[in-house]
């Protein structure tokens, strides 16, 4: 009866090193279980898990944790006991990550949604359908920065035109009423009815200018008062790093 179960044993962890032939440790604490070691490429960490090509950020796997997670071995006492014979397991075929693939992979969203990994052909069939369920939280949070951005920089731009309009308004606004007062001191010294005449409607003119001007500057305020206010209600997007 010994005998039977530690041959029973035996079976058991011959199946589980072929089904199981490495395990990737998370720096989340999860750990994928795939067919080899991951390959690393760029940043990307490819993989093959039920003869699909998986792949994550490298920087989400604890190589350590990994490596040594990959070195422990239960060694049972199997002293006595002759197994059948047992032929060894299939090797997989090695995992290789051409720079074409990588190109294709790369142009996706990284798929990652709590540790349930999409592999990038089964990915790319389901996103029509799915929507944006594959996409991690780190993409959502930096296409979302990058519309704030977007929308940041269209009102910044807008801000600094009206600012200059109001500069080139506050020069004129000086340049009228300098106008006026000096017409003005001409009106006062002169003595010829005509001339007087004369000087008073191009005062009347420059005033108008003037109260012209004055309006288009108040307008230009409130713009900008209102510009201002859009820009201070977007708030700052703070990207958060995915599974660290």
């Amino acid at each position: 009866m010994k005998r039977i179960l530690l041959l029973t044993t035996l079976f058991c962890l011959v199946g589980a090193s072929v089904s199981a032939a490495y395990k990737i440790q998370l720096k989340n604490g999860k750990i994928i279980t795939a067919e080899e070691k991951p390959v690393i490429k760029q940043d990307l960490a490819f993989f093959m898990k039920e003869g699909l090509t998986l792949y994550l950020p490298a920087d989400q796997i604890d190589m350590a944790a990994s490596q040594k997670l990959n070195t422990l071995k239960v060694t049972p006492d199997l002293e006595g006991v002759v197994p059948a014979s047992v032929l060894p397991p299939e090797k997989p075929q090695p995992l290789v990550i051409t720079d074409e693939m990588l190109n294709k992979i790369t142009a996706h969203s990284r798929l990652a949604n709590e540790g349930e990994l999409t592999s990038p052909d089964k990915g790319e069939a389901s996103s029509t359908a799915e929507g944006s369920k594959g996409v991690s939280m780190q993409d959502r949070q930096a296409a979302e920065a990058q519309r704030e951005q977007r929308s940041r920089q269209e009102l910044q731009g807008r801000l600094d035109s009206l600012m200059s309009d109001r500069f080139t308004a506050q020069r004129q606004r000086a340049d009228l009423s300098k106008q006026v007062q000096d017409l003005q001191q001409k009106f006062n010294f002169s003595t010829q009815y005509d001339d007087k005449q004369r000087i008073q409607e191009q005062i009347n003119q420059a005033e108008s200018q003037l109260n012209s001007v004055t309006d288009r500057l108040s307008a230009l305020d409130s713009q900008i008062q209102s510009v201002q206010q859009q820009i201070s209600s977007i708030p700052p997007t703070v990207v958060i790093e995915g599974n660290k």
